[in-house]
């Protein structure tokens, strides 16, 4: 009776476990109540004991999830080109890029007037100021500014401008843009453009800078470039005040003769002065043995 009575009450703590709702706590702390899976082969697979069960759990859980499908992808052997020796052996003997050092062009104004002193300051430079070279990284409104200094303030009345390369449309803008600054009419000023070309020479380092190479060590190559150059006159053109003078015959650079005046009597009163002078005497002073024997 007893073993009957204790399998009954066992049965019925199954049961109870069975039909009690467990809730699962989540990381938020809400308890979260487990749904139950309702596929008849599901339960009835799951009421065997030990390892029988255990396995039946396992295949419900396998046939649960559908078969994943073959993968499609077969490994072939990877199928790479063959270099070939000749175009290998070409880009080994391909030629570096040879380093070029640019040499300024020449100018077509000298930097100080022949008329000036190169050693003295800037400031007193007077002559050659109304020639110079447009550049580009010189704004246009500071070459309004010096052309329109030079015409009124300094009385220059020829300008003379040139440009190179990059910088020509900058020198065309301000041919064109400086008639309008100035005071005098249309009629009054003159503008002559001549273009052109020059030669410029670039130096072409050597790769290797060991002095025993048998490489020469420097080489060089000439390039042309267009120029361009713009003459604006005001009236005639006259030249400023400081200029004129070299007009009137009277070169300010060139330095003056030390007159000499010419002695009379040329190169025979010379002789004649020279055959006139006397000879310089010598005295001699006798010796102690002729003292003695006087």
């Amino acid at each position: 009776m007893n073993t009957a009575s204790s399998l009954k009450r066992k049965n019925a703590t199954e049961s109870e476990d069975t039909d009690r709702v467990k809730r699962v706590k989540v990381n938020c702390g809400v308890a979260r109540v487990p749904q139950k899976n309702t596929s008849g082969d599901a339960k009835g697979k799951g009421k065997g004991k030990g390892k029988g069960k255990a396995v039946e759990k396992g295949t419900v859980m396998a046939t649960s999830r559908p078969p994943s499908a073959p993968s499609a992808r077969v490994d072939e052997p990877s199928i790479q080109p063959e270099a070939d020796a000749n175009t290998m052996a070409e880009q080994a003997e391909a030629p570096r890029r040879p380093r070029i050092r640019k040499l300024a062009p020449p100018r077509p104004y000298p930097t100080v007037h022949p008329a000036s002193s190169a050693t003295g300051p800037r400031s007193s430079h007077t002559e050659g100021k109304n020639a110079f070279c447009i550049t580009r990284r010189t704004p246009l409104a500071a070459y309004l500014r010096r052309c329109k200094v030079l015409l009124l303030e300094d009385g220059f009345k020829e300008l003379k401008l040139s440009a190179m390369g990059a910088a020509l449309p900058h020198l065309a803008l301000l041919a064109v843009s400086l008639p309008a600054v100035l005071p005098w009419g249309e009629d009054e000023i003159g503008v002559e453009v001549f273009t052109g070309s020059v030669e410029c020479v670039d130096e072409i380092l050597a790769e290797s800078g060991d002095e025993d190479s048998s490489e020469p060590q420097e080489e060089f190559r000439k390039r042309v470039k267009s120029s361009m150059h713009v003459i604006i006159r005001i009236g005639k053109g006259e030249p400023a005040t400081s200029v004129s003078h070299l007009s009137e015959g009277h070169d300010a650079g060139a330095p003056k003769k030390k007159s000499r005046r010419k002695k009379k009597g040329g190169e025979k009163g010379r002789g004649d002065q020279q055959e006139t002078i006397p000879e310089p005497l010598v005295l001699q002073e006798p010796e102690q043995d002729a003292m003695d024997d006087s």
